[in-house]
């Protein structure tokens, strides 16, 4: 690669916070408009395709009341506003088995928003081709994790024994499968099974 072959790939994204590969696609997160307090889904996974337009600033995510032309590619996942989608990595390890398969997704949240969206990371789980099969949250409740969780992870923000109002930050999957997580504060926390 000299740099000299640049190409557009998609448009139409508002905040990419990160790319990951994943079942062989290339896949990222997008920030809905700061200013859209109290909206719906806005926040996106978006699976990137040559040519895509995902919409912004016409539209973002699933909200109704700002509903996109035909020709917008539809986001794969959405979070409500505020989420703020930052770091993504694909599980690719054997130390959890729960994650292979899945694709990690650091929200970052936002402390200026008076609903506490965000702030946990959740793995979301596509299919071959890219469709969305299911989502569940691995920090700070790991509602999978060692039998369930006491509280959901809205609860432990609102308690200040989650995250908040600390914000993760990014990830990264080690050889082994340890799933790294940096949030802001500086610290660097590990997830992996219990006794290892």
């Amino acid at each position: 690669l000299d740099g000299t072959a640049r190409e557009i790939v998609a448009t139409g994204l508002r905040q990419p916070g990160d790319l990951a590969l994943y079942h062989g696609l290339l896949w990222t997160g997008d920030t809905g408009w700061d200013a859209l307090k109290g909206m719906g889904q806005i926040d996106e996974i978006d699976r990137v395709t040559p040519g895509a337009d995902f919409g912004f600033p016409v539209c973002a995510g699933d909200e109704a009341s700002l509903p996109c032309p035909d020709d917008v590619t539809p986001p794969a996942y959405t979070f409500p506003a505020h989420s703020t989608p930052l770091g993504m990595a694909a599980y690719r390890g054997d130390a959890i088995p729960i994650l292979q398969d899945t694709l990690l997704v650091v929200l970052s949240g936002n402390r200026n928003d008076p609903v506490i969206a965000g702030f946990m990371v959740t793995a979301l789980r596509f299919d071959a081709q890219g469709q969305f099969v299911e989502r569940y949250d691995l920090m700070p409740n790991g509602d999978r994790l060692a039998g369930g969780a006491r509280y959901t992870t809205d609860q432990l923000n609102y308690r200040n024994s989650g995250f908040f109002p600390r914000r993760p930050l990014d990830l990264a999957v080690s050889p082994e499968g340890w799933v790294y997580v940096s949030i802001s504060g500086g610290r660097i926390l590990a997830l992996r099974q219990p006794g290892e």
